[in-house]
C-alpha cells in the first residue's frame, strides 16, 4: 500500500544533504530526521490511495436520508484536507467526488463560493441542501436569486436535494422537474418558507413524479403542492413518501393517495397529512404493499369516514409501526371496525402503535391489541380508556401484549391502585419488560404501592403521573 519514494522526494532529500554537507556536516541524528520527514509514510502514499482516504473523511456515517452534507468550513473536510500541505491540496482539488455534496450556508448571498465548489465537483452527481429565508434575494416572483441561478445551471446533475427556501424561489428551482429530461433525482425534500407577504398568495406547484423514475425518497409540504403521474407509471424505486404538516389546509386527498400507492409496489414508509375532500366512488381493490411504517393524519369534518375507507383498502403484512391521528374532539363511535379489520387481515408483527382520537371503543381497542402480541410501544391519546384496559393487561399478561416495554396514555380514566396492580401482575410473574409508563390527565393519583415504589427507586421502573 505504500509507494516507494518518488523521484521528487529523493531529489529533495539529496539537495538537503548537499546543503548540509560541509566541514561541519550534519550529525547522524539530523540526517535521520531528514529521512523521517521527507520519506515518511504519509509522503509515500500514492495519490489514488490518498484520494480514497479523503473520500471516507467526507462520507457521512448517518443512515440514508439522515446524512449531513459537508459544509464550507476550513475546520471540516474537504476544505481542511486541502490545507494540510501542497501535495494533499493537489489531490483534494483533483478528486471531484469530494466536492459533489454541499450544505449551502444560509448567509451565502454571493454565488462566488458556490461556483468554485461546483466547478471542483466536475461532472459528478450533485447532492446539496440549501436553507434560505433572505427577503432581499426573493422579493420578486419573476426574478431569481443568484444562488438558485447557479444551482439551476447544474440541474442535470442533481441527485439528492433538500430545499428550505421561499415559495417564489421554489417555483424556479422546481422548473427542471417538468422538463422532458429531468435531473436523475434519487431524493428531494421541499420545505417552503415565507419571504414576503406576496408568498401567501395561493398557487399550486405540480411535481411530475412520472418524470423521476430513480426517485427513492420524496418529502413535500402538505399544502400548495400536487403530484402528477401517467396512467402506466410505476415508481419502482420509491421507498419513502412524506407529506409534512401544512401551514394551512392539507392538499393531499384520498383520491390521490390510493392511486399513488398503487404506483409504488416497493414503498416501505408513508408519513402523510391529508384532508377529507375526497369523492368516494366505486370499490377499488385492496392494495398489497410492503409498508413497514405508516403514519396518517387527517383533518376535516369527514376524517372518520376517510380514515376508515383508507384502512379498508390496505393489506400490510410487513407493517411494524402504525400511527393514526385525527383532529376531532374526543369521540367514540360504535361499529368502527376498520383498525381491527386491517390488523386481522394483515397479520403483521406490529411493534409500535400510536393512535389519537380515533373513534374506537375500549372493547374494540382491546380486541385489536390481542392481534398484535409482538407490540413493544403503545401510545394512546384522546381515547376513552379506563381501568378496563389495565385489567386486560394484568389478567391476561401472557396473552395481551407480553412484549410491551412502553405505554403512554393521555386523557384516560385510571386510578393508581389498578395501575399498580397491572404492573405488579407482570413483574411478579417474571415479565419485567414493561418499564416505562406515562399517564397524562387520567385522574391518576400519586403512586402509593410500596412494591412498585421500590422498583421505581431502583431505577428499573419509571412511572410518570402528570395531571396537566
Amino acid at each position: 500500500m505504500v509507494h516507494p519514494a518518488s523521484k521528487s522526494s529523493t531529489s529533495f532529500t539529496n539537495t538537503l544533504r548537499r546543503l548540509l554537507n560541509g566541514k561541519n556536516g550534519p550529525s547522524d541524528a539530523v540526517q535521520q530526521n531528514i529521512e523521517d520527514v521527507v520519506l515518511s509514510p504519509a509522503q509515500r502514499l500514492i495519490p489514488d490511495l490518498v484520494s480514497q482516504i479523503f473520500h471516507y473523511c467526507v462520507v457521512s456515517d448517518k443512515p440514508i436520508g439522515k446524512e449531513e452534507f459537508p459544509r464550507p468550513n476550513t475546520s471540516m473536510a474537504p476544505l481542511k484536507l486541502a490545507r494540510i500541505c501542497h501535495a494533499w491540496r493537489q489531490v483534494a482539488l483533483c478528486t471531484p467526488n469530494l466536492w459533489a455534496s454541499l450544505q449551502i450556508p444560509p448567509f451565502w448571498v454571493s454565488p462566488v463560493g458556490l461556483k468554485e465548489w461546483l466547478q471542483r465537483s466536475g461532472g459528478c452527481a450533485l447532492s446539496f441542501s440549501w436553507t434560505s429565508s433572505s427577503t432581499k434575494a426573493h422579493q420578486h416572483r419573476r426574478s431569481i436569486c443568484s444562488i438558485a441561478d447557479v444551482l439551476l445551471q447544474h440541474a442535470s446533475r442533481w441527485k439528492h436535494v433538500e430545499l428550505t427556501v421561499p415559495r417564489t424561489c421554489l417555483l424556479h428551482l422546481l422548473s427542471p422537474l417538468s422538463r422532458n429530461r429531468p435531473p436523475p433525482l434519487e431524493s428531494i425534500s421541499i420545505t417552503p418558507t415565507f419571504a414576503s407577504d406576496d408568498d401567501f398568495i395561493d398557487h399550486l406547484t405540480h411535481i411530475f413524479v412520472s418524470h423521476l423514475p430513480m426517485l427513492s425518497r420524496l418529502t413535500l409540504p402538505g399544502s400548495n403542492f400536487t403530484l402528477s403521474w401517467g396512467n402506466d407509471t410505476i415508481l419502482d424505486n420509491l421507498r419513502e413518501l412524506t407529506i409534512t404538516r401544512p401551514l394551512s389546509g392539507a392538499s393531499l386527498t384520498l383520491n390521490v393517495m390510493l392511486p399513488l400507492l398503487q404506483c409504488c409496489p416497493r414503498i416501505t414508509l408513508v408519513d402523510v397529512f391529508m384532508n377529507d375532500q375526497a369523492f368516494l366512488h366505486g370499490n377499488p381493490p385492496q392494495l398489497t404493499i410492503p409498508l413497514e411504517k405508516l403514519s396518517i393524519t387527517i383533518s376535516g369534518s369527514s376524517q372518520v369516514t376517510i380514515l376508515g375507507y383508507l384502512l379498508d383498502h390496505l393489506y400490510l403484512p410487513a407493517l411494524s409501526e402504525l400511527t393514526l391521528m385525527l383532529d376531532l374532539p374526543v369521540v367514540t363511535v360504535r361499529g368502527w371496525p376498520h383498525l381491527l379489520s386491517l390488523l386481522s387481515r394483515s397479520q403483521c408483527s406490529l411493534l409500535r402503535l400510536t393512535v389519537k382520537r380515533i373513534p374506537i371503543l375500549e372493547e374494540g381497542l382491546i380486541e385489536c391489541l390481542r392481534l398484535i402480541p409482538h407490540l413493544q410501544m403503545l401510545y394512546l391519546y384522546g381515547l376513552r380508556v379506563s381501568n378496563v384496559l389495565l385489567h386486560s393487561l394484568a389478567e391476561n399478561a401472557e396473552h395481551i401484549l407480553p412484549s410491551l416495554t412502553q405505554m403512554h396514555v393521555q386523557c384516560g380514566v385510571f386510578d393508581q391502585m389498578t395501575l399498580c396492580a397491572m404492573v405488579r401482575s407482570r413483574w411478579e410473574n417474571g415479565n419485567r419488560k414493561l418499564c416505562h409508563i406515562v399517564v397524562y390527565a387520567c385522574g391518576t393519583g400519586p403512586i402509593e404501592d410500596e412494591k412498585v415504589k421500590g422498583w421505581m427507586a431502583e431505577k428499573s421502573l419509571t412511572i410518570l403521573v402528570l395531571s396537566t
